[in-house]
């Protein structure tokens, strides 16, 4: 093997890091931040209750058991993010600590409830709608990471020592209409539909120290800087079904169904600047990369069923059980040099809370849910390959099975409602494929704060 054959292979391979295989977001999870403050307190146990402004979320049924219109807003206040991989693979050491902290400054959560019609004293006849935007997924990760990859044949080796980093900002808003009708005192029935609106953007430094020796002499050295940015747009819609029964004064069940996203349209832009090493030229090429190509979001469907037992500012205690869908290989990002393919296995999440009212007027919440993933490694990364090194090392493709803890305060007096809430979850794994091991710990905190009134 000639040292520019060497050098191409080796620079191939640290380039496999950070191709258009870059632009993924970490939707493998479906319960990185729950939605609406009350929710958040019950630990996203909210599908027999959906009284609030995340009713088109959870379950559009709850609209008809709200009896008044609305306006509520939630935002996140604060956002913290770690992660910490460690990968021993024979020839690439990685392993790093990324903290990450995230502001969001927009809305979470926004709604307006409108009466349409009261129904009678018992609400029966009572239809109400609602228009809702909601931010179920906000990414944002930076990662600093060094690698050092080493080949040879014989006497003629070559190693490579590099600082990668990446930044990943990901964000989907879901624009929706939704409907609540009282069908008798203890039914209600709702849909919803939502315009889901994904943008994107990635970007991925390299700084590359190539040295080729013979034995332990230097004969080629190369400084080798690359960068790659990838933009993404998808649009689709969303559909949701919904029923909630109360058979007594206290007691709820609720079920509801989301449909699969619908896809309307997506593209994903690439640039980059990759450098080279071609056979027989002794200083590398520089090609500059820009294209256009197919960008696919898919998430699949999810149904929910509830159960509840509420005593209206007492206290409450709320239990959810949902089932998403999952999906054969299917390409999430096209390109002409290149395609990601993924496949998401059907996964199961619990969600369960309880309120305590102090004074009929200071509610505290206390929840716990799941928070799987969907992204089974050993089934999308069945051998160790250049295309597997970025699966694995990605910082937005989080593998890790997670559990939270959440919990909220609040304060309502006649039509004002004022909620601070929190949510942590947790997890780590460890998973061997071939000769790799790795083990991977990621940890998420955000705080909501909301409000609502009443007229």
């Amino acid at each position: 093997m000639s040292g520019s054959r060497l050098a191409r292979v080796t620079v191939l391979l640290l380039l496999a890091l950070l191709g258009p295989r870059d632009a993924r977001a970490d939707d493998n999870h479906h319960q990185n931040y729950l939605v609406g403050e009350r929710a958040v307190g019950l630990g996203g146990a909210f599908t027999a209750i959906a009284d609030d402004a995340s009713a088109n979320y959870y379950n559009p049924a709850g609209l008809a058991e709200i009896g008044r219109s609305s306006l509520s807003v939630s935002a996140g206040m604060y956002g913290f993010n770690i992660q910490n991989i460690d990968v021993n693979v024979p020839g690439l050491s990685d392993s790093g600590k990324n903290p990450n902290s995230t502001f969001i400054s927009y809305p979470t959560t926004a709604a307006w409830i409108q009466v349409v019609r009261r129904g009678d004293d018992h609400g029966v006849g009572r239809l109400q709608l609602s228009l809702s935007l909601l931010t179920p997924q906000s990414n944002v990760t930076r990662r600093r990471i060094n690698l050092r990859l080493a080949t040879g044949v014989g006497s003629l080796t070559g190693t490579s020592d590099s600082l990668l980093y990446s930044i990943a900002e990901d964000d989907t808003l879901w624009v929706g209409l939704g409907a609540g009708y009282k069908v008798t005192r203890w039914l209600s029935v709702g849909a919803a539909i939502h315009l889901a609106i994904r943008s994107a953007r990635y970007q991925t430094h390299l700084y590359s120290l190539l040295d080729i020796r013979v034995g332990t002499t230097i004969i080629d050295q190369l400084s080798r800087p690359t960068t790659a940015v990838a933009s993404l747009l998808h649009f689709g819609l969303i559909g949701q079904a919904g029923v909630i029964a109360r058979p007594t004064e206290h007691l709820r069940f609720g079920a509801m169904f989301r449909t699969p996203l619908l896809r309307l349209s997506g593209r994903v832009d690439y640039n980059a600047i990759v450098v080279r090493q071609v056979e027989g030229q002794a200083q590398p090429s520089v090609d500059i990369v820009d294209e256009r190509g197919d960008f696919i979001d898919k998430q699949p469907f999810r149904l929910a069923f509830g159960a509840a037992y509420i005593k209206t500012r007492r206290f409450g205690l709320s239990l959810d059980f949902s089932v998403y869908g999952g999906y054969d290989s299917y390409n999430v990002v096209e390109v002409a040099s290149g395609a990601l393919p993924q496949k998401k296995r059907p996964i199961w999440q619990l969600n369960a809370g309880a309120e305590l009212y102090l004074a009929r007027r200071f509610p505290i919440r206390l929840g716990f849910f799941t928070n799987l993933s969907s992204l089974d490694i050993e089934d999308n990364c069945p051998s160790i390959t250049a295309s597997c090194y970025q699966l694995l090392l990605n910082p937005t493709s989080d593998w890790t099975d997670r559990y939270g803890v959440a919990g909220s305060f609040g304060y309502e007096r006649g039509r004002y409602t004022l909620t601070l809430a929190w949510a942590f979850n947790f997890g780590a794994r460890k998973v061997t494929v071939q000769t790799a091991e790795l083990d991977s710990f990621r940890a998420l905190l955000f705080l909501v704060v909301g409000a609502s009134f009443r007229f």
